[in-house]
């Protein structure tokens, strides 16, 4: 059957209106390719800032990015600017998403700080403050402050300071080892000189007070005892005896009579005031003991510790000392010094007068050492039952006073100090 005039016609149409839209297509992929803003390189982020500064529109920059890309991802900084060149929200996440092989790696985390295992930090006299690396830590406990979690830093140490109102602050250097823990040296700290003073004068106001008082010094010079004894002659010699003491401080009055039972020697010196009685076997008189004796027995009498006290509180000496309270480990040191000489006290763990060294001024007798110990009850104070004399020598020169028994005696007379 052939086809008619008109199915001819219609397809002649269709044809030529194929063949115009395919033109025209061709035409628009033509203009589409020259259009270099479209079809150019990525852009910079320089580029971008121009075209937006240029004002091109915004659905322009949009295509254009996206069918470009860019080099870049933007930074904080570089959002800003493009927020400010006039770029929608749209556009910098466009980039965003078109750069983000450009986004730099996130810096590694930091590493973790190495820290130190406790450091213990002790001083004296307690309670010190502490700070370190400037960082107050705050005061010892019983002498001691345990600082944990130090950082250690790039030099490895820190740098401790000690500080306590009325000392001079001391400053050290602490090595650190991450998880270590580190006990430094303990550290003492140097009174001022105003701290010296009020600590010599509390130790001494100490003294008296452990001593008993006034009424503890008078009962402490009202005494009977007996036990061993040794004398060091001037030149060094040595002889042992046993013997039998009386003090009366009250009339200034001593006794002391020495025996060698075995030799059959037997001596005796009595004091009151200045005056020295002296008796005894035949043989030794006017022999270097009975010398001996007639000297120690005022040394005897004028030197326990009650005496020195009350004689060093008339004086009112102004002491100094460099630490406030006396330990087992550590005894305190007072110093003072007047128109007779220069004293040095030793205050033991009890708070009693351990030792006494005497420095005489010209023309007031030679120094004398003196040792105490083993401190009795004696009424309402206390003697020591060691009394060790000592002469400023080189060779030993003195005598050695060791009770095996020590009374209180208060009723003691003057028939009680003859000889």
């Amino acid at each position: 059957m052939r086809p008619s005039r008109w199915s001819s016609y219609c397809g002649f149409v269709l044809c030529v209106a194929f063949a115009c839209a395919v033109t025209q297509a061709q035409a628009a992929r033509g203009r589409a390719s020259q259009d270099k803003f479209l079809t150019g390189p990525p852009f910079p982020l320089q580029e971008v800032l121009g075209a937006l500064n240029a004002h091109v529109p915004s659905r322009r920059m949009l295509s254009a990015v996206e069918s470009r890309g860019v080099t870049f991802y933007p930074s904080p900084a570089d959002v800003s600017q493009l927020q400010a060149a006039g770029a929608t929200g749209d556009l910098i996440h466009l980039i965003q998403a078109k750069g983000a092989k450009f986004k730099p790696a996130p810096p590694p985390p930091p590493p973790k700080p190495k820290i130190a295992g406790p450091v213990t930090l002790s001083c004296a006299p307690v309670e010190c403050n502490v700070a370190v690396d400037g960082k107050p830590q705050g005061p010892t406990q019983g002498g001691v402050k345990k600082v944990a979690g130090i950082v250690i830093g790039p030099q490895g140490s820190v740098v401790v300071d000690f500080s306590k109102d009325g000392y001079f602050g001391q400053q050290i250097v602490v090595a650190l080892l991450p998880g270590a823990p580190e006990t430094p040296k303990p550290v003492t700290l140097q009174p001022t000189e105003a701290m010296q003073e009020k600590l010599g004068s509390q130790l001494f106001a100490l003294l008296l007070a452990n001593i008993g008082g006034d009424a503890g010094i008078r009962d402490s010079q009202m005494l009977t005892g007996s036990g061993a004894a040794a004398l060091y002659e001037a030149g060094g010699q040595r002889s042992d005896w046993i013997f039998t003491a009386r003090l009366n401080g009250s009339t200034s009055s001593a006794y002391i009579e020495m025996e060698i039972k075995l030799a059959e020697l037997k001596w005796r010196d009595a004091i009151k005031g200045s005056a020295v009685r002296s008796g005894g076997a035949g043989k030794l008189k006017s022999t270097p003991v009975a010398i001996e004796m007639a000297q120690n027995i005022q040394q005897y009498r004028d030197y326990q510790p009650a005496a020195v006290l009350a004689a060093l509180r008339s004086q009112k000496l102004k002491w100094v000392s460099i630490l406030g309270a006396p330990s087992p480990s550590s005894p305190v040191t007072l110093k003072g010094a007047g128109s007779a000489g220069e004293y040095t006290l030793t205050v033991d763990s009890n708070g009693l007068l351990q030792s006494v060294v005497y420095q005489p001024a010209a023309g007031h007798g030679p120094g004398v050492t003196l040792q105490y110990g083993d401190y009795a009850p004696v009424g309402k104070g206390k003697a020591p039952k060691i009394f060790d004399l000592r002469y400023q020598e080189k060779t030993p020169h003195g005598l050695s006073l060791h009770f095996d028994s020590l009374q209180h005696a208060p009723k003691l007379t003057d028939k009680d100090f003859r000889t």
